[in-house]
Formats: C-alpha cells, structure tokens, sequence
C-alpha cells in the first residue's frame, strides 16, 4: 500500500492513462450516443418532414439547438459521474478500488480530470461535430452550426454593461460535474436524487441570505444613487465568480477527503 498523501508523477500519469482506458472500453458507447444527439436529432426530424409535411423539409433552428445542447449538458452533468464512479461506494468493486497502489490525492486528480475534465470535453467534440455535419447536410450553412455561433452565444447587455458569461456556462459545468461526483462517491443509493435534494436544501439557504443582504441593500437607498444599477451588475458578478471559484475549491477537497476516508 501507498502513502495516502504521496504524489507521484509518473505514476499519476500511468493511472490517469489506465482510467482513460477503461472509461473508454466500458462507457464509451454511452458517451457516444450522448455525443450523437445531434444526427438523431436531424434523422428524426427529417423523416417527421416527409411524413408529415409531404417532403417540405426545414432543418432544426439554432435556437432550438442551442436550448438542446444546454439540455443534454444539464442531463449529461448529473448522470455522467454515477456511471463512471458510482462503483466507488460498492462493496466488491469499491474494495478493488480501494487496493489500487497509487495515493488518494492520485484517485482524486485522476477522477476529477476524468468526470470533469476529460469527458466532457469527448462529448463536446463528438456532439458539435455532429451539430456540424448534420447542420452542413441539412443545407443550413456553416454559419448555422453551433461552432461557428459560438461567439454570438453567452454575450448579454444588461443596463449598459456587457456581460460574457461564456466561462461563467463552462465553469457552471465544471462545477456540477464536481457536486455529482462528489455525490456519485458519497452516497451509497439514490445518488443523483439525493445529490439534487442536498442542492435544493442548500440553493433555498443561497437564496434566502441572497433576499437578506438584497434588503440591506434596499433599506441603505443603495438604488437611489446614480449609476447604481451597473455598480450592483459588477458587484452581482463578482460575488457569482467568487461564489463558484470558491464552490470549486470547496468540492475538490471534499472529493479529496471522502476518498481517503472511504470504508466499507
């Protein structure tokens, strides 16, 4: 056995290598149909035109595609780390786990880069290329893809100020990939429901504090000074990135502890 606290580089890389592998080999084809949305998608659509409308075919708007991708990212973050990791919390599977020779900050590094990083980022290939080829078919144009309305996407104007929350949607990913992992080897059933009943717990408390300093606000006129509007936006804004910067902090340490003391 290993040094929990031990890290060890080139051994870190051989077991990030061999969990690769293996999410390759046993959930690559669940990653894959994820990835593959956009072809179904267009399929489906296709043979509904020339049922329905006689042959009059019009391609899925980019619209809708942006609010599907959104969609089966929020579904693909809760589901992804139970099948990858939920074994963890098993008797049999999780022991073996358990046995393998390298350190608990090696497992996490390694989970994490994996659930969060690695994966993600394969099924964000797979379904944008399929956005892409399916939009190119369909006759749509290049500039209908979801690549190429990349920049348009995650730009707001809000009370004169602009707003890019495009890091702020791939930090939100990172960052429910990590509480769903955190779930996925915590709890031992019922892993994303009651990963989702601990979110809603603490998201009523985030709110209720939230309303408590908003009153404050209120009662000290705060909104009656000029450009008061913009200067609670920034404020808004860097409390958002705090909160999640700090979130994610928070969530790699707890990963960390809950692997090093993991018992059966």
């Amino acid at each position: 056995m290993t040094n929990n606290d031990i890290f060890k580089p080139m051994r870190f890389a051989r077991y990030l290598v061999s969990e690769l592998k293996r999410i390759t080999a046993d959930n690559g084809i669940q990653i894959l149909a994820f990835g593959l949305i956009p072809v179904i998608a267009f399929a489906v659509s296709f043979l509904s035109s020339l049922i329905f409308n006689h042959g009059d075919y019009e391609y899925i708007s980019l619209e809708s595609r942006q609010i599907c991708i959104l969609f089966t990212i929020g579904i693909f973050s809760m589901w992804i780390p139970s099948l990858l990791y939920g074994h963890v919390t098993g008797k049999r599977r999780g022991s073996n786990w358990t046995l393998i020779p390298v350190s608990a900050l090696e497992k996490t590094a390694a989970i994490i880069l994996c659930t969060a990083v690695a994966v993600p980022l394969m099924f964000l290939a797979t379904y944008l290329a399929c956005d892409f080829v399916a939009t190119v078919i369909a006759g749509a144009g290049i500039g209908e893809t979801l690549i190429a309305s990349a920049g348009k996407i995650g730009k707001a104007r809000i009370t004169g100020i602009t707003v890019d929350y495009r890091w702020n949607m791939v930090w939100s990913m990172h960052v429910s990939l990590l509480t769903f992992l955190l779930g996925a080897i915590f709890f031992r059933k019922g892993k994303i429901a009651k990963t989702v009943l601990v979110l809603s717990g603490l998201s009523i408390i985030a709110l209720f504090l939230f309303f408590i300093g908003l009153e404050n606000f209120i009662d000290d006129n705060f909104f009656s000074s000029p450009g008061s509007d913009e200067e609670f936006l920034r404020m808004l804004i860097v409390f958002a990135n705090t909160e999640a910067a700090v979130g994610t902090v928070v969530l790699y340490i707890l990963i960390y502890f809950r692997i090093k003391k993991i018992q059966y």
